[in-house]
């Protein structure tokens, strides 16, 4: 099945969708300029392609709002088709994950992962990316480094660059365990820019919808468990 095929079985909310598929293209332009020791692209493309299937726990409003009017704005800049009744079908879809894999967004997705089949190394690699108990995060693969950097170039918005993603990530999370985050990604973000002849935002925007789609279609040799068929199909 093709990616896109995948998120819509999962019940993927259209601007996770989007957004996986915007970091994952940050990430192949990286692997395209990487000049540092060598790396698994396919490794790198494929997490990101799955990197955020649980994101939908976390979830807080305006996102999936408690007015209907906010709910139906903010879904409208996604999917101009959004209505009050698919909004409310998100929320179920919201319950559904959570009341099945708990509401952490990173342990949401390394289950869903298992669930479908996906190469271990993929949890391995997003694992790698979140904080530890102790708030470290290991990058102890080049692919970490990569994944993470592109994750840290797009906002909600689209593809924005590492600062306003900082930005973006300081105003909606403001906690301690955040900023300890946010300096750790940027001392990774020198890294990875210093192993990479390019600038981001030079990503050419007339190319990048060409290069969504194509990303869209990836193929994956994965498995739907049978209980996502009994969510409503939207």
């Amino acid at each position: 099945m093709t990616i896109s095929d995948l998120y819509h079985r999962l019940h993927i909310p259209p601007n996770l969708q989007r957004h996986m598929l915007e970091v994952t293209a940050v990430g192949e332009y990286l692997c395209e300029y990487w000049t540092g020791e060598p790396i698994n692209i396919q490794l790198v493309r494929d997490t990101l392609l799955l990197h955020d299937l649980g994101n939908i726990v976390k979830f807080t409003p305006p996102s999936l709002g408690q007015s209907d009017e906010d709910s139906v704005a903010f879904a409208k800049k996604y999917d101009a088709d959004a209505t009050i009744e698919s909004v409310r079908q998100w929320q179920k879809t919201q319950q559904f994950f959570i009341q099945r894999y708990g509401s952490r967004a990173t342990a949401a997705t390394v289950t869903v992962l298992k669930e479908i089949g996906a190469q271990p190394e993929i949890a391995e690699i997003l694992l790698d990316m979140s904080p530890d108990k102790t708030g470290i995060i290991a990058f102890a693969h080049l692919e970490t480094r990569i994944c993470s950097f592109a994750d840290m170039s797009v906002t909600p918005q689209g593809i924005e660059g590492f600062e306003a993603r900082m930005v973006d990530l300081a105003t909606r999370y403001p906690t301690e365990r955040v900023k300890e985050a946010i300096i750790q990604e940027r001392a990774n973000a020198v890294f990875v820019q210093e192993h990479t002849e390019v600038e981001i935002m030079l990503l050419p925007r007339e190319q990048l919808e060409l290069r969504l789609n194509t990303l869209a279609q990836t193929e994956f040799e994965l498995e739907i468990p049978p209980f996502f068929e009994s969510l409503p199909s939207l």
